[in-house]
């Protein structure tokens, strides 16, 4: 285009670029996708057999009762008549490592 010329309705400018005409445009049409691919049995199986034997034990061992034993035990620690042990009892050794003794 000349810098006289006046651009016509469609045209932006430089580059011959050009707005969407919507009178002669038409709009894409859209289509349903196509089904997905039938499973397989073992994949319609183990799905489902997965989440049921996981949802079995969770509740077996939520419903299975303690062994008595565990039961006394827990009693015990509750009462103090045995003290909890934690992991970080290391680190109050002083002791050398190497056999040597510090006196």
């Amino acid at each position: 285009t000349s810098k006289g010329a006046r651009p016509t309705s469609l045209e932006m400018g430089r580059y011959s670029l050009s707005r969407l005409n919507y009178a002669t445009l038409e709009p894409a049409v859209w289509t349903v996708p196509p089904h997905p691919p039938t499973k397989s049995v073992t994949e319609r199986v183990l799905f489902p057999l997965t989440v049921a034997l996981t949802g079995a034990i969770v509740v077996w061992a939520y419903m299975n009762p303690e062994e008595d034993n565990m039961q006394e035990y827990w009693k015990r620690v509750e009462t103090g008549q045995i003290l909890m042990d934690d992991d970080d009892d290391d680190d109050d050794d002083e002791e050398d490592w190497d056999g040597e003794d510090e006196d």
